[in-house]
């Protein structure tokens, strides 16, 4: 069994975060305006925040009845609000403060007038563990009025035991006055606080100067995941207690557990009761709301006694779950009224996901198209074919992309992994020139990640599994018969034999395993044995910090070869004993970088080839290709499509996955135009997520490397026309010349000059907007926004009109909008939303769409018709709604 360590421990951490944590840590939802409302209904305090993450000013708003009392602005969005029966309220936000990055805690009690009777302010230090929380922050308000008290809940970091990162501590301020009445660390007088974790909720007991709370109980050895559930006074000590140290755990059911644990670690298990004295707890095995009472009791020395009332049959609501049914919508009516076929676009180019060169300097590697069985190519350094062999694995789709390595003469290794609860590797032996595939009897191994051959037909592996809060990763030997020989372990940030974050291996020709390890950067040196022999360090080797070396080969003399991703330059070459001799960007002769994504290999000769994805290339020392085996780069062939447009005109526009050209259609799906990118306008993250066509035909394309001017105008001849002053993404009103520009978090419109005439960061129903994804434009001008579940819509003149629920499932789906309804399509899919009413219908394409095609849905105004994008086939579907 793996021990724990305080690392493993911290990890564990991680998953009993409480909202507030998991916002800092993970970012959140958007703080919209919203109201606060009294238990008595009397008093109502609207807040609305000046900025979307809430760390910013606000605008309070108290009302009573009709009347609006008072209206203030405070610099700071107080969260976790309680409002008392008479209109004081309390609450804490984080505030930026001086430099960027700089935050404070800010806890303040308001009077009924709106003058602050209580304020505290204190500054945030830096996380104590990486993306962790800045401290203090806060957790929760406890208000109790009737005994002049309000109790603000705070995560210090290392304020003792427990999980240093999520011990609290209780701030008590006099409701009436503000006068502050001191802190405490209630857990620290917990009678049993072995495996308490964080109070994950807390309840003011009506009428009783008590507050009823529930922490989580997390052990490992022996496993514990439940609650503690307890009783305390305002001096934080408690007057009972009751440990339910099991009532999370489901071995049988690791998804309902997750789902149980997020649920009571966001919810609690403590239950809302309005009774006097009284207060209820959720027990999860046995389904049950139990109550208790609390009463005074002078001959205890607690001075009470709670008792339990009742057991009553209770579900507590859990997460759903992925396996959840989706909503039934209406059915939509298409009919297919005609294709088309876009004459000359090519077909797609296979691509390469593993290769590498065997001891005669010949090129393996294996190859597939979507939804296509693998084959494995062999070929020569000059590109004749010697070997092509269908691989039959298996269900493509359960399999990942297979990997080879070549191990001895003509023998190599297939493998690859499978996804889910059956998480494995399965390997192969591949033995040419018969291409006999056997499977290797008895393989069993945690899912591959490298893999390169040891020389004497065995092969070293480097594999990763998940396990209760960590990643196992091994660096594991097999023989020739692919039986273990010897095996390295790293978990919970552990390991006897030196290895920490490994990330890529190669065996070299002097008999040592090189391990990369992209969090130390180094080169761990193992002999053939797993035993650690020695590390170079690359940052000494390079005298600055590499970026994140993610790839490792190794020459014929032994010395090494690091990919370091997004490194300047990515490509180092460093000698077997730690001495840089080169370094270079890989690039196409006409000046286009690209990424290896298996990294280099080097042949028998020395000589260096990667792949880009596509083809099997060789580089010079300078690392430009000087030679390509199979599809070079071509702007003149149209291979995956990245991104589709359709304009008013019914002109179709199709962006070129590998090149990022633009190939033009008309609506007969004959070719018209090609706009051409240059080699400085694109880099390795360039993917084109915008086409825009203005009404006299230029064609707008972005967004591209040049962070100052990220699109590119084309004429509809395809001529350039230069820099395009735009960013977000882009929409022409085909009548008007106004453009709309959409970002994550804004909507803008803009004159045909340029000048903006509408600005929006909130929905029409008042939201913030922010993680837009797709938007669409109809002929009159009229825009549609996806956002938050949501979409929005605004009207030509750049008013905020409408906010409509989305689809279930359309979160990623591409849209179109007519006069009437916006449609979003992902998949085979098509949900239409009527912009009157709400409604929405839904219908699946037939066999006339490409299985596991992506599409991109267009309205045709004036044909009256919905166009689908056949991405994958690279073809138009013509419907019509028939409804």
């Amino acid at each position: 069994m793996l021990n724990c360590s305080p690392r493993a421990l911290a990890l564990a951490a991680l998953i009993v975060l409480s909202p507030t944590l998991h916002a800092q840590i993970f970012g959140a939802e958007p703080i919209d305006p919203f109201d606060v409302r009294a238990a008595s209904g009397g008093y109502v305090l609207h807040v609305d925040p000046d900025s979307p993450r809430g760390d910013g000013a606000a605008t309070y708003r108290l009302s009573r009845g009709a009347q609006v009392l008072w209206t203030k602005s405070f610099d700071c969005t107080l969260l976790h609000i309680v409002l008392g029966d008479d209109g004081a309220f309390a609450g804490s936000a984080t505030r930026k403060r001086g430099e960027p990055h700089e935050t404070e805690l800010v806890l303040m009690l308001v009077g009924p007038d709106g003058a602050p009777r209580f304020e505290t302010r204190l500054p945030q230090d830096e996380p104590s563990f990486m993306h962790g929380p800045d401290f203090p922050y806060a957790d929760d308000c406890i208000a109790l009025p009737e005994f002049d008290r309000v109790i603000f809940r705070l995560h210090r970091n290392g304020a003792g035991g427990g999980f240093d990162s999520q011990f609290e501590e209780w701030r008590s301020v006099r409701w009436s006055s503000g006068e502050a009445l001191g802190a405490l660390v209630p857990a620290r007088n917990l009678h049993e606080p072995r495996g308490v974790s964080r109070f994950t909720a807390a309840r003011p007991i009506r009428g009783l100067p008590l507050v009823a709370v529930q922490a989580l109980i997390l052990n490992f050895e022996p496993r514990e995941m439940g609650a503690l559930f307890a009783v305390v006074d305002f001096d934080g000590r408690p007057v009972w207690e009751q440990r339910e140290p099991h009532d999370y755990e489901r071995p049988d059911d690791k998804d309902g557990e997750d789902r149980l644990w997020s649920s009571v670690t966001r919810d609690g298990a403590l239950l809302a009761s309005d009774e006097p004295a009284r207060f209820a707890i959720a027990l999860v095995r046995e389904a049950k709301r139990v109550r208790f009472e609390v009463t005074s009791d002078p001959t205890r020395s607690t001075g009470w006694r709670v008792t339990e009332v009742d057991r009553t049959d209770h579900a507590l609501a859990i997460a759903a779950g992925p396996s959840d049914a989706p909503p039934e919508y209406p059915p939509l009516a298409l009919e297919l009224v005609g294709t088309i076929a876009l004459q000359g676009a090519g077909s797609n180019a296979e691509r390469i996901h593993g290769f590498d060169v065997d001891d005669r300097g010949r090129l393996g590697a294996i190859v597939h198209a979507d939804g296509k069985e693998p084959h494995f190519v062999l070929r020569g350094a000059n590109g004749e074919s010697i070997a092509d062999v269908a691989l039959h694995l298996g269900p493509i789709e359960k399999l990942s992309a297979p990997q080879s390595v070549w191990l001895k003469g003509e023998r190599w290794l297939v493998h690859a992994r499978t996804w889910g609860d059956d998480d494995r590797a399965y390997a192969w032996w591949l033995d040419l020139p018969t291409g006999s595939l056997s499977e290797i009897e008895g393989f069993d191994c945690a899912p591959i990640e490298k893999a390169d051959g040891s020389f004497d037909g065995g092969f070293v592996a480097l594999t990763s599994k998940s396990a209760p809060y960590t990643i196992v990763t091994t660096l594991s030997s097999f023989d020739a018969q692919g039986k273990l020989r010897w095996q390295c372990v790293e978990a919970y940030g552990q390991s006897e034999d030196g290895l920490f974050s490994p990330e890529a291996i190669a065996v070299s020709p002097r008999g040592e395993i090189g391990v990369l390890d992209n969090i130390k950067h180094l080169i761990q040196r193992f002999d053939v044995a797993g035993k650690l022999a020695g590390e170079i360090e690359l940052e000494k080797v390079l005298g600055r910090e590499p970026n994140y070396p993610s790839e490792l080969g190794v020459d014929p003399q032994g010395n090494w070869i690091v990919y370091d991703f997004d490194g300047a330059p990515p490509v180092l070459r460093v000698t077997h004993d730690g001495k840089l001799t080169a370094s270079f960007t890989p690039m196409y002769a006409e000046g286009r970088e690209f990424r290896p994504p298996d990294g280099l290999r080097a042949a028998p000769d020395g000589t260096l080839w990667a792949t880009d994805g596509y083809a099997l290339v060789r580089l010079n020392e300078q690392g430009v290709v000087d030679r390509v085996l199979g599809d070079a780069p071509s702007d003149a062939s149209l291979g995956e499509v990245e991104h589709a447009f359709v304009d008013h005109t019914g002109r179709i526009l199709l962006a070129d996955e590998r090149t990022h050209a633009i190939h033009v259609f008309d609506a007969q799906g004959k070719p018209t135009a090609l706009c051409k990118l240059d080699p400085d306008d694109v880099d390795e993250d360039t993917e084109i997520g915008c086409i825009a066509v203005a009404p006299d035909n230029s064609i707008h394309v972005g967004p591209l490397a040049d962070e100052d001017h990220p699109y590119r105008g084309f004429a509809a001849s395809g001529a350039p026309l230069g820099n395009d002053f735009f960013g977000g993404t882009n929409h022409f009103q085909p009548a008007s010349g106004r453009r709309w520009e959409v970002y994550w978090d804004e909507v803008h419109l803009h004159a045909p000059d340029g000048s903006e005439l509408e600005k929006h960061l909130r929905t029409p129903d008042d939201r913030w907007l922010t993680s837009s994804d797709d938007s669409a434009v109809t002929a009159d001008g009229t825009l549609v926004v996806a956002a938050r579940g949501r979409f929005h819509v605004f009207g030509p003149d750049g008013k905020p009109r409408v906010s409509l629920d989305a689809p279930w499932g359309a979160g990623f789906a591409r849209l179109a909008l007519s006069r009437s309804h916006v449609f979003a399509s992902s998949g085979e899919e098509v949900w239409r939303t009527d912009l009157s009413s709400g409604a929405i219908s839904k219908a699946k394409f037939g066999p006339e769409l490409t299985d596991g095609a992506v599409t991109v849905p267009a309205w045709r105004e004036e044909a009256r018709e919905l166009w689908i994008v056949d991405c994958t086939a690279k073809k138009v579907l013509r419907y019509r709604v028939k409804q």
